[in-house]
């Protein structure tokens, strides 16, 4: 006697990998034309400490709020990046 899947087997195996190969490629559209945007660095992706694009202002409160810079420094680099600014900022803190 044969041991194994039975009748269908081989048979089974033959009409799933037309559907797994069908089943990865919808993965891949899906992936490249929503889910992967934010790796690709899109507007959704949220803004990091290292991230070179962010606003020094946004990183100096994140690092006070955070406990890595104290009161005055947080005030001096202020005043600092203030007077770098072209057009000021209309809310300092």
């Amino acid at each position: 006697m044969m041991m194994g899947a039975g009748w269908a087997g081989p048979w089974l195996v033959m009409m799933m990998i037309p559907l797994l190969m069908v089943l990865g490629v919808l993965g891949l559209v899906a992936w490249s034309l929503g889910g992967g945007r934010s790796h690709r660095g899109g507007r959704d992706r949220p803004a990091r400490l290292g991230d070179r694009r962010e606003d020094p202002l946004a990183i100096l409160r994140e690092r006070y709020a955070s406990g890595v810079v104290g009161r005055e420094e947080f005030e001096r680099r202020l005043e600092g990046l203030l007077r770098t600014e072209p057009g000021g900022v209309t809310d300092p803190v």
